[in-house]
């Protein structure tokens, strides 16, 4: 039984006359003699066994493999056969396998239901992956399609947030667009996706990251605190209307332990140990959500010991006199400012931790990721240059 014997696709079948050729096969444009050329039908099948009757709709198309499936009833397959010519109006390819299917949008709706968490961060990059190459499947990512891809972040324009009221007027005419530390993140969640569906849907894809290397950072911080600075910005802080001295301690106590803002501001004084001499680190309250202990230099201990004196009989938190770190950003501003230090953040107190521990300590390289919380050990490549002296001193 011929598609065009149907009655009811009369209508749909007008809305996509442009498309038939004069033998009465569908092509995808008739001036391009190139284009495959499409045929549906379908047909009434009866099995031999069973007596039931089922619909198979067949697409044929030149230089490539047919297109098949049954349907029990005939409304299916003809409801199914007008979405895959709807698919053809709308410029997308017909879908001839299983693994054809897995669609980026797919793959990133059955990642997030396996992760169960996600953060906000990455949150924003599966959200953007989602608009931009939601429709393409997974195993038609090529290397030429991702570097173009790449490519057009680095011009593209950054969308403004849908929660912000208003623009700054010394900002609001800037163009925004995507730094090489952006586009480096989304390389690497795009690739997180395309290995991980494969293998959660066991289907074999090209390594197509060994062709497209991942963008280049050149913009990586190395900010740190010159000489006389620390004292300024300690000085700065006695002009702040409130909460001078439980700034300073927040301040010093980063600087001797290179924890996160956010982890300082989640900590409880339970999680603190004076005996043991260690701050206990609840998964939840950590970027990579993994437990991990700080130890406690004398100076952090002195300083925490002398800070409990402010203790919250309503708020366990160590340092509950900032409900969120957007808070506290806004008053380091006004310290930096007053102390006359520009081009130096928060997020800058840890990595002169670090790099304090680097300098001043012996400890091996895994031991300092274990406090810091990194992961990822190559993070930690950017200080081995802060031992060269001491890698002369092992040298024969």
């Amino acid at each position: 039984m011929n598609y065009n014997d149907f009655s009811s696709f009369q209508e749909h079948k007008k809305a996509i006359c442009s498309l038939f050729a004069p033998n009465g096969k569908i092509m995808l444009n008739k001036t391009d003699k190139n284009t495959p050329k499409i045929t549906p039908k379908i047909t009434e099948r009866t099995s031999s066994k069973t007596g039931k009757i089922s619909y198979q709709v067949r697409i044929r198309r030149t230089g490539y493999p047919s297109l098949i499936k049954s349907f029990k009833s005939k409304a299916e397959a003809e409801s199914w056969l007008r979405t895959q010519e709807t698919n053809l109006l709308d410029g997308k390819p017909l879908l001839t396998s299983q693994k054809e299917r897995y669609t980026f949008t797919v793959a990133i709706q059955e990642y997030e239901k396996y992760k169960g968490y996600l953060s906000k961060t990455e949150e924003y990059r599966l959200a953007l992956i989602k608009k931009d190459l939601g429709e393409l499947a997974i195993i038609n990512l090529t290397a030429q399609r991702l570097a173009s891809y790449l490519k057009h972040l680095s011009t593209r324009e950054v969308p403004r947030p849908h929660n912000k009221k208003k623009d700054h007027p010394l900002h609001s005419q800037q163009k925004r667009t995507y730094t090489p530390s952006s586009i480096r993140k989304i390389y690497f969640t795009i690739k997180k996706i395309y290995e991980w569906h494969s293998g959660f849907r066991d289907y074999p894809v090209n390594n197509i990251f060994r062709v497209v290397p991942a963008p280049v950072d050149d913009g990586e911080r190395s900010r740190r605190l010159e000489k006389g600075e620390e004292e300024r910005i300690l000085e700065a802080m006695k002009l702040l209307y409130v909460n001078q001295e439980e700034m300073k301690t927040l301040f010093l106590v980063s600087l001797e332990t290179g924890m996160r803002l956010g982890e300082q501001l989640k900590i409880t004084w339970q999680e603190v140990d004076f005996k043991n001499r260690a701050i206990r680190i609840h998964k939840d309250k950590t970027k990579t959500k993994q437990y991990r202990e700080v130890p406690m230099t004398t100076i952090c201990m002195a300083l925490l010991k002398e800070h409990l004196k402010t203790k919250n009989k309503d708020d366990d938190r160590v340092f509950w006199q900032w409900k969120n770190s957007h808070a506290l950003y806004a008053r380091f501003k006004v310290v930096l400012k007053n102390a006359k230090i520009i081009n130096y953040r928060w997020h800058d107190n840890r990595h002169e931790a670090i790099s304090r521990m680097f300098e001043r300590t012996d400890l091996r390289d895994i031991e300092i990721a274990k406090i810091s919380g990194h992961t990822n050990m190559t993070t930690l490549s950017r200080y081995a240059n802060l031992r060269s002296h001491n890698l002369a001193l092992r040298m024969w």
